[in-house]
């Protein structure tokens, strides 16, 4: 049971990786 704890966090973090690089690629987009 204490696995799935850690992988939820696991998904939670790439999940705010991978909005934050849309962040990014939004941003650079607007500046270039």
């Amino acid at each position: 049971m204490d696995g799935d704890d850690e992988d939820d966090l696991w998904l939670v973090q790439a999940l705010a990786v991978l909005l934050q690089a849309r962040r990014v690629v939004a941003c650079a987009q607007v500046v270039l």
